[in-house]
């Protein structure tokens, strides 16, 4: 299982360098989120309480543009050219370099 901030420091990656460690054969797009989703769902109840407001507040950023990309109104943003190009997924990569930053500075 990832780190959450491994997590993080890859959904900030440019969107070329997302693409590129993703398994050959699957769907990039849903890989790179799911990547984070699933590193949320495991270390939240381990780690919640300890971080701080701020860090909270910033996964939780993260994971609710995550959930506004999502389904099947937005399904033009789950492609590998969107991840490249869309505004959403800039949008995503800056929330999840504030969150990785504020992991990285414990504040």
């Amino acid at each position: 299982m990832k780190s959450l901030l491994e997590s993080l420091r890859d959904l900030a990656r440019p969107g070329e360098e997302q693409l590129a460690i993703q398994p050959a054969g699957a769907h990039k797009p849903d890989e790179i989120a799911l990547d984070f989703d699933d590193a949320l769902k495991y270390w939240k109840p381990r780690l919640w309480t300890s971080l701080s407001s701020a860090q909270r507040e910033a996964l939780s950023d993260v994971d609710a543009r995550l959930s506004i990309m999502s389904g099947s109104a937005n399904s033009q943003l789950w492609s590998e050219e969107a991840v490249l190009s869309d505004p959403a997924w800039t949008e995503l990569r800056q929330l999840a370099r504030r969150a990785a930053a504020l992991l990285e500075g414990g504040t």
